[in-house]
Parts: structure tokens; sequence; C-alpha cells
């Protein structure tokens, strides 16, 4: 009997990273993929990350107590980990695709690219802005190192909440410019452009 493949990838299909938290914003950078830039045959790789803390100094603390805590750690861990294994997988059913999940390890930044150079990926996506659930998310300084040090095209998805907050704030940041230049046309006395197209002519009288 043949060996069936998971999520075969076609001859003429490619592999995508995309960076995963449990946001928002991860969440509508994997929504954006599928609905703009998804083919038939594409391979998609949701990219994800176990959070690890240290329980206790096993010098100064009890070493069997550290271990059970440890112990009871790694287990919820494995236990998050799963169930967001299985949200993801639901997500990409519910937007008709199919793909897998990876669980990077060590620094985010560095981890996702080793991926996708470990993948033979041909972009990565990743989201904006938002906290995810566990303590690293793939924003801000994340999204930057990625940015930066990538072989391979990044592309950084802001959702449209993000967008209208930006224009908002770009208006308001203009409003405030033009008030501005108005006061400082009214301290000056040099009325400005708008205001001599405004104003009718001035008919001087002539003396004799």
């Amino acid at each position: 009997m043949a060996a069936v493949t998971k999520n075969p990838v076609s001859k003429d299909g490619i592999t995508v990273i995309i960076a995963m938290d449990g946001s928002e914003f991860a969440d509508y950078a994997l929504k954006f993929y599928v609905d703009c830039l998804h083919r038939p045959g594409n391979h998609i790789i949701c990219a994800h990350k176990s959070e690890f803390t240290c329980i206790t100094d096993p010098i100064t603390g009890n070493i069997s107590d550290a271990v059970a805590e440890m112990a009871k750690e790694l287990k919820d861990i494995e236990e998050k980990s799963a169930e967001f294994v299985v949200n993801v997988a639901q997500k990409m059913k519910e937007l008709g695709v199919h793909g897998t999940t990876e669980r990077v390890r060590g620094d985010i930044g560095p981890a996702i690219i080793n991926l996708a150079k470990e993948k033979n990926a041909s972009y990565i996506v990743v989201g904006c802005r938002g906290k995810g659930k566990t303590r690293k998310t793939f924003t801000g300084s994340v999204t930057d190192y990625i940015s930066h040090h990538s072989h391979i095209p990044v592309l950084v998805v802001r959702n449209e909440e993000h967008l209208e907050q930006l224009h908002d704030n770009a208006h308001a940041h203009l409003k405030h410019v033009k008030k501005h230049a108005k006061k400082q046309d009214t301290h000056t006395g040099h009325p400005t452009k708008a205001s001599h197209e405004g104003s009718p002519p001035t008919k001087h009288k002539s003396t004799k």
C-alpha cells in the first residue's frame, strides 16, 4: 500500500510560513493570506511558540518540589499547545485551506527565520499589532526583527481596525498642523494664501 503524505504540495505550489500567537491580529493575517494570496497547491505552515518559565532556583529551593512544579508546567504547556493546534486547524478548515503547525523554540524572531529556511518557504506572513495569549507575540520588535533579517519576503498584515486608527490619527495630526499654522499667521499678521483668495480686491483712493 502506498504511503499517504499529509498536505502534499503540488508541483507548482509554494510553502508559506504564517506566524500565529493566538491574537486577533495573527488570525486576521491568516485570513488575509487565504482571501488574497492563497493558491491551490500552496502549503501553509502556522508557526507558534510555547512559553517556558523558571519555576524556582534549585540551589535555594526544594529540588523535588521544583521538579514536580516543572513537570506540572510542562504538562500544562503541552495541553495548551495541543489545544492551540486544534484551534488553528479549525480556523484553516473554516477558511477552506489545509496546512500544518510547527512549534518553534528559542528566540522567536530567529526561530521563525530558521523555520522558513528549513522548509524552503517562499515568504513569511505576520500580523501587525496586538498581544497574544503567550508572553511573546509576533508583533512589535519580533516583526521588526523578522522584516530586517529574513532572507525571503515578509508580508506584514494590518487589520482594518488598525488602518482606521492610523487614518484617524493622521487626520487629527493634519488638523492640528493647520490650526497651528493659522495661529502663526494671526500672530505675524501675514494672512494665508486662502485669505487673499477669499477677500475682495482693495481699492486705493488717489489723492490729487
